[in-house]
């Protein structure tokens, strides 16, 4: 059962997300918690963990050399390190419990190199290298019972593009035309497909490209 789920983010947007996604599971949570620390993700909230989401996003439009050395590093601690430490903290608990499921969101810019946008690929691109060398570990040490696996989603039609506070025009970028893009539900019913996978099964990676 989906009983406890465990992210970082905006507490109010992290609350409607979980009640959106219980809805669509049709399931009530037992337990929210709503990470406020981004650095260090308590380890003792993971005793009951069974299935979780993880997703950090930080990205931004720029040739490379004029890329600030700053934002690189933000970007490389939001993107790479947070998942790295979000997993460093569940797996123990993941390991000596029983069945469990993680998903991973990453990027198709983790395995599709896209211009000014380079460093935003890496921090993708290791994601994608952290998770499936995750699973190879997971095979080979005997813990079978622990999947993990990737969503990588195109763009996705959502108020961040739009929003100048903390989004994609916070930088004054230029408007972006997300009509073509992926709807949030299209991710959501990714995740939750790998989530609900069946026991036989154990998917690696899940590529999601918009249609138009």
């Amino acid at each position: 059962p989906l009983e406890r789920i465990n992210l970082t983010g905006n507490d109010k947007l992290g609350e409607r997300t979980l009640i959106a996604l219980a809805t669509h599971c049709g399931r009530t949570l037992k337990s929210c918690r709503l990470g406020r620390d981004r650095g260090t993700p308590g380890g003792q909230v993971f005793r009951e963990l069974t299935d979780f989401a993880l997703s950090e996003l930080a990205s931004k439009c720029a040739k490379l050399e004029e890329f600030d050395v700053e934002r690189f590093d933000q970007m490389f601690r939001t993107n790479v390190r947070g998942v790295f430490l979000w997993l460093r903290a569940s797996l123990p608990a993941l390991k000596a419990g029983r069945q469990s499921q993680v998903v991973v969101t990453s990027s198709v810019m983790g395995s599709r190199p896209s211009a000014q946008a380079a460093p935003y690929c890496a921090t993708k691109y290791a994601v994608n290298g952290l998770v499936l060398s995750l699973r190879a570990e997971l095979k080979a040490g005997g813990h079978s019972h622990v999947k993990c696996g990737l969503v990588c989603p195109a763009g996705v039609a959502t108020p961040w593009w739009e929003d100048a506070a903390r989004g994609f025009a916070a930088a004054g970028a230029p408007s972006v035309d997300t009509s073509k893009f992926l709807a949030p539900r299209a991710v959501a019913d990714a995740c939750v497909a790998m989530l609900e996978q069946d026991a036989s099964s154990n998917v690696e990676s899940v590529m999601l490209d918009a249609t138009g």
